[in-house]
């Protein structure tokens, strides 16, 4: 049960939550993005409450939750895995430039099945779909970053 978190995040800005396991971390974003609903309490984005909008809305709406096995297709190439990304309406050919310039290890696999990258590169793909739609907001449960898996 989560009680009194409190946080707030500005443009521009990176947020580490940090804690040991389970104490909640996992569970703030969830609620955050919207796939778990608060017993009390609101959830504000720019402002605006999103309390009671589904995860869905607040993905078109700009906040991105990215899990810590973000469930690559493990049996599709890498590039047609940022299919997924086009839901926002950017285009498809626009998410895979933007997904390979800020991650060119991965242009570099585009034709390899995404089940066979390394950990490493499976997360690097499932972060470059997330920021491919240009996110205003961005949340991620891995404590993978900065670890050399």
């Amino acid at each position: 049960m989560l009680e009194d978190v409190d946080f707030a995040v500005l443009p521009g800005q990176v947020y580490a939550l940090l804690g040991p396991n389970g104490a909640g971390k996992s569970t703030t974003l969830k609620v955050a993005s919207g796939q778990l609903k608060p017993t009390h309490g609101r959830v504000l984005m720019h402002g605006q409450d999103v309390t009671g909008r589904a995860a869905d809305e607040r993905a078109r709406a700009g906040l991105c939750l990215v899990p810590e096995d973000a469930g690559s297709s493990r049996t599709s190439r890498c590039s047609k895995t940022f299919a997924l990304a086009t839901f926002s309406g950017t285009p498809f050919r626009q998410v895979l430039d933007r997904a390979f310039e800020r991650f060119p290890r991965l242009g570099e696999r585009r034709k390899q099945v995404a089940g066979t990258l390394s950990g490493g590169e499976q997360q690097m793909l499932s972060m470059a779909r997330a920021l491919a739609i240009d996110p205003k907001v961005l949340l991620s449960t891995s404590s993978r970053w900065g670890s050399r898996h």
